[in-house]
């Protein structure tokens, strides 16, 4: 059911004044019509206590209105099987139709603001506190929300979650996601809005904090380490002298984090793109030559990837590392270069390893 108001005030202003007429006539005539029959579609009467205009009713004792009821429950009571609305409409350029509620401390307005491209406003005796607009966007503390949901403020803008409880079983009370002006950031807190626990924080720099609202770099961690699960780590050795020329496969795994080095191919094979620092060390075998590898990048030895071990008759060793730029799926490994069957003694003196910088 729908009930809809479109009129001028002057045309309100006769209405009401026919409806107050009619109502007093009624009311010294002191008459009452019974429907006459089956089929009559409206019935119009009165006792000392009411009128009846169905769908419209009126309880003069309970100063109550009903349409579609004749049992108003409120001041106002709407009833219908059907769908139920209240419709305002104003047919005015760039008008507003809106509804006042008010008590004895406040006024507030729902008023669909032709002004200002027809959003919908909720506001008090001091400002529009709440707007959406024709596409969804819904704005706190601006009247022109640009995303679905848009908070502006001329202090600390700030998105609470809190707890019904308190805090006392040690669990948090509330948590705030806000722009702070005075330190200039986007933060995260645990605990307070304004003195909070400051867990994370995006300066206007760029810089991230952990445990500081005051970053000196990319990413600062206050009072702790950051922790990254399998980060690509490898060191390895070899269970037996190797003096074939070739990659040489260290098959003594010690540590071989995320899995990327193979024993099988003798290779560490990078998991993602960054800076990784490679190192090889290792001690002359048989002790009475020279043996010499290259640390290499998918095949070619990078600016200082050679490693060199001479002792003559004395037993010498060798290490070396190196800082390579690696892209994802970019490998690693050893070559030995000696074709004479000098090569390198095996674990403890031989070690290949590397990891992610």
């Amino acid at each position: 059911m729908s009930l809809q108001i479109n009129l001028s005030d002057r045309q309100f202003a006769a209405l009401a004044a026919s409806v107050v007429i009619v109502l007093i006539l009624l009311g010294m005539a002191g008459a009452y019509n019974e429907p006459p029959g089956a089929g009559v579609p409206m019935i119009m009467g009165h006792s000392v206590d009411e009128l009846n205009l169905s769908p419209l009713y009126i309880d003069w004792a309970a100063g109550r209105v009903g349409i579609g009821t004749t049992a108003p429950g409120d001041l106002l009571h709407l009833s219908s099987s059907g769908a139920t609305e209240i419709q305002i409409h104003s047919t005015g350029t760039n008008s507003q139709p809106a509804l006042r509620i008010r008590n004895d401390g406040e006024t507030w307005l729902l008023k669909n603001d032709g002004t200002n491209a027809d959003t919908f406003v909720i506001k008090d005796t001091t400002a529009e506190r709440l707007v959406i607009d024709t596409d969804g966007n819904v704005g706190i503390g601006t009247t022109s929300p640009s995303q679905k949901l848009h908070i502006s403020g001329t202090g600390d803008v700030a998105l609470v979650f809190t707890r019904d409880n308190d805090d006392s079983d040690g669990k948090l009370a509330n948590a705030s996601i806000q722009y702070d002006w005075g330190t200039e950031g986007f933060e995260f807190r645990l605990n307070g809005i304004a003195g909070g626990d400051t867990k994370f924080f995006i300066g206007d720099n760029g810089n991230v904090g952990i445990g500081t609202t005051n970053p000196g770099a990319k990413l600062e961690v206050s009072d702790g380490y950051v922790l990254v699960p399998d980060r690509p780590a490898f060191s390895v050795s070899l269970s037996a002298h190797w003096t074939t020329q070739g990659v040489i496969l260290f098959n003594a795994i010690g540590v071989n984090n995320g899995n990327h080095y193979s024993s099988a191919t003798g290779r560490f094979t990078a998991p993602v793109g960054a800076l990784y620092q490679i190192c090889f060390g290792g001690m002359e075998y048989p002790d009475d030559g020279r043996s010499y590898a290259d640390i290499r990048v998918n095949g070619v030895r990078p600016t200082g990837g050679r490693i060199y071990s001479y002792g003559g008759s004395t037993y010498d060793g060798s290490y070396k590392c190196v800082i390579v730029d690696l892209n994802a799926d970019d490998y690693v490994d050893v070559y030995n270069m000696d074709a004479s069957g000098q090569g390198w003694y095996k674990n403890p003196y031989a070690s290949f390893s590397g990891h992610l910088l």
